[in-house]
């Protein structure tokens, strides 16, 4: 049926500092009209490197890298969600009644 897809390979996460390149973030979403509403699901990975530089970090400080990534990243979506994805998906509903 129909759906919107949207897929985000190999992110780079603004924020970490000198970590910010051990961190990768992916995320695929999906957004689909039933009657009356727009249902979302959305699947999110972070891989934090432990090989090359990465293995030189201390674990609790990559435990710490991983849990801010994950809060600035679910952050950063929700209020993409809020605005920007909410006015497009009523325009998206008004073109297509």
């Amino acid at each position: 049926g129909d759906q919107l897809t949207i897929v985000f390979e190999h992110c780079t996460i603004h924020g970490l500092g000198r970590l910010q390149d051990l961190v990768q973030f992916q995320c695929q979403a999906w957004i689909r009209p039933e009657q009356e509403r727009l249902m979302a699901k959305a699947e999110l990975s972070l891989k934090l490197s432990t090989s090359g530089a990465g293995a030189l970090v201390p674990e609790q400080l990559m435990q710490r890298t991983g849990n801010l990534a994950l809060r600035l990243v679910t952050d950063r979506l929700e209020k993409r969600c809020r605005t920007g994805l909410r006015k497009g998906a009523l325009k998206w509903v008004a073109r297509y009644p």
